[in-house]
């Protein structure tokens, strides 16, 4: 949630951003990076006023937190399979990526 709207992604990568006054949909976008796999099981992080989405192609996409669609940027990774719990700890930004195969993972 920021300024009086809440960003919703689905596993397919499709964000939607809606009022919380009205519920009115102000867009619905699909998030697409670079990589083969657009999908994210990742949960986003809002730090200031922009949106990190890793996707499972390695990727952050970074969008800014506002009822209009825009794209700031598309942060390769390593490109390996991502799904990531980012983590917002003394107002540092950091992004902990767990793969498929490593112990403690949610996915």
């Amino acid at each position: 949630m920021h300024d009086g709207h809440i960003y919703v992604l689905n596993t397919n990568g499709i964000m939607e951003c809606l009022e919380l006054k009205t519920g009115k949909v102000k867009f619905s976008e699909r998030v697409r990076g670079r990589g083969a796999k657009q999908e994210s099981w990742s949960s986003m992080l809002l730090v200031g006023d922009r949106i990190f989405i890793p996707n499972q192609s390695g990727e952050t996409i970074v969008l800014r937190a506002r009822p209009k669609f825009e794209l700031i940027r598309i942060n390769p990774l390593d490109g390996t399979l991502t799904n990531c719990e980012p983590t917002n700890i003394c107002g540092a930004s950091e992004l902990g990526n767990k793969t498929k195969n490593e112990p403690g993972n949610c996915g």
